[in-house]
């Protein structure tokens, strides 16, 4: 049976299928034929609404923990988002490790001693993750597990990750979102 709530997400517009003669670009040079767009998600209030409402389901198997941290890039809005919806503490990672400029931190805000929940939009290896990881441990952290949006299908990580949704769940979505059209 497909998952409701992921039809319910591509109804709103979190899947696009690239056209057959027009994959999109991916990261690393790679084609994908299908892009889920958690980023334009912040202008469509239903689907962010939906997307913070199953984050914060998912974050009930972490409690306790003191604070959710972004992982940058798009893990930032979906993180601040939550926290907001929670009522939590803060902070965002760059995986990438400290910036060249300011405050040169990798973590900005406070995680020493605290038990810290990642949040991110999109897993396909977990690497950016797991990056995250290791500079929340080296501000003082510790990562109890991490959220995300979806994830790929047959991704595989080393710590506990929650996941709203399987890219094979959301094309499920969109093949049954198609027929209903």
């Amino acid at each position: 049976m497909t998952n409701e709530t992921a039809i319910r997400a591509v109804h709103l517009g979190l899947l696009r299928l690239a056209p057959q003669d027009s994959p999109f670009p991916g990261r690393k040079g790679n084609e994908k034929p299908y892009i889920i767009d958690a980023r334009g998600a912040g202008t469509n209030i239903k689907l962010r609404l939906l997307i913070v409402s199953l984050l914060s389901d998912l974050l009930q198997t972490y409690e306790p923990f003191d604070v959710i941290g972004g992982v940058s890039k798009s893990g930032v809005t979906w993180g601040s988002w939550l926290a907001w919806d929670k009522r939590a503490a803060y902070a965002t990672v760059l995986p990438d490790g400290p910036r060249t400029s300011g405050l040169q931190r990798s973590v900005e805000g406070d995680v020493r001693g605290k038990r810290v929940v990642l949040v991110d939009n999109w897993v396909r290896t977990g690497e950016s993750l797991s990056q995250a990881i290791e500079q929340v441990s080296i501000a003082g952290g510790e990562v109890v597990g991490a959220v995300a949006i979806a994830r790929h299908e047959a991704s595989s990580v080393g710590f506990k990750l929650s996941t709203i949704w399987t890219d094979s769940e959301l094309l499920e979505a969109m093949s049954v979102h198609s027929q209903d059209r």
